[in-house]
């Protein structure tokens, strides 16, 4: 008699492969719920699974527990897609000079190297017009990838629909654009919501708080949102005050110190990004006063003033190599006829104060 061999049960590899089938095949983030049922499996085993991709990069966690597809996944699907035809010019325009957008620069060098391509690279001087002309000028020059970090989310959608006819594939990085093919950007929601989550534990029978805005990107707009959802969800908060900047620390100081002579019982300020932050924090050294400060990017100078005890006491770090690495990877993949079911990639980020401040490395 033949002895039965017991049937071995399905590997890790495998429930790994379908799970992440199933997140590709869903245009919105996948809850841990539905996938359980999807996958009819025990819900510790899809969490743990979720948790190792998660590590891997391979998924992103949003702050609600949801997942969606991770960098990783575009990365090696440029792999595997980057030997199918060359591509001869990538073109990239940042909003302006600065650290941040010089990383990114760097990091979109050195892909556009490694499928030896060329990069015609320029910033905008925060201006939408020089944008959107840069854009058709690499059309013009025959760019088969355009990778943005826009000024204006609203203004380059006859831009992109110009070099579309042209036969250019447009990806906008730290920040969505109207009309572009994709878009790589960090988890600004999540950003501002950790921020909120921040002044939520430090003062947890409410506060005053200001908002100090800026540009109009869809980035900025997430964060803001994702602030003012946090605070919500978590008690007696007033956002007395919400004004707009343009993301400069010149503008920083000037709103901060308004701001300080209007409210002067202020107990916090957002600012949606580390140079609006500094100069909030000058104004605040100026007048006297301590107003913690949360900030977004994870700068250098940010770092400095929290490990300090400066008025910045928080930042939501970004990573401009890791939006522009994926973004013209992400971009390769499209170029190379991928079709992903998500257009947007959201890059997670955490908040660094002075508890955590070690170990991170900034830009």
């Amino acid at each position: 008699m033949a002895t039965e061999v017991a049937r071995p049960k399905a590997p890790a590899l495998v429930r790994a492969a379908r799970l992440l089938d199933v997140v590709a095949a869903q245009r919105a983030p996948v809850t841990l719920a539905d996938l359980t049922r999807r996958l009819a499996l025990p819900k510790s085993s899809v969490l743990n699974i979720c948790n190792t991709l998660v590590a891997q990069r391979m998924l992103l966690r949003g702050h609600d527990g949801s997942f969606r597809l991770g960098p990783r996944i575009i990365e090696l699907g440029a792999v595997v897609n980057g030997t199918e035809r060359p591509v001869r010019l990538i073109g990239l325009t940042v909003q302006g000079a600065g650290p941040f957008f010089e990383a990114e620069v760097s990091a979109a060098t050195e892909e556009a190297m490694n499928v030896g391509a060329s990069i015609d690279a320029a910033h905008a001087s925060h201006d939408p017009r020089v944008q959107e002309r840069q854009i058709r000028e690499f059309a013009d020059a025959g760019a088969e990838l355009i990778v943005v970090d826009p000024v204006d989310s609203q203004s380059l959608a006859g831009a992109a629909e110009y070099a579309r006819t042209r036969g250019a594939t447009l990806v906008a990085i730290n920040g969505a654009a109207g009309g572009f093919d994709a878009a790589v950007t960090t988890d600004n929601t999540q950003a501002g919501f950790l921020a909120g989550t921040y002044f939520a534990r430090r003062f947890p029978n409410g506060a005053r708080i200001a908002v100090i805005g800026g540009t109009r990107v869809t980035a900025i707009a997430d964060r803001i949102d994702g602030f003012t959802r946090a605070l919500n969800e978590r008690g007696a908060f007033s956002i007395v005050a919400h004004v707009t900047g343009d993301n400069t620390e010149a503008t920083g100081y000037r709103l901060g110190t308004a701001l300080l002579r209007k409210h002067p019982d202020l107990q916090g300020i957002f600012a949606i990004n580390d140079p609006t932050a500094s100069g909030a924090s000058r104004a605040c050294r100026e007048r006297g006063v301590n107003v913690p400060i949360v900030g977004v990017d994870g700068s250098s100078e940010a770092l400095a003033e929290i490990t300090s005890g400066g008025g910045i006491v928080g930042t939501a770090v970004q990573d401009p190599r890791g939006l522009a690495r994926v973004g013209v990877r992400f971009g390769l993949n499209l170029v190379f006829g991928a079709k992903p079911a998500n257009q947007t990639v959201l890059l997670p980020t955490q908040l660094i104060t002075a508890s955590d401040a070690e170990g991170y490395e900034p830009w």
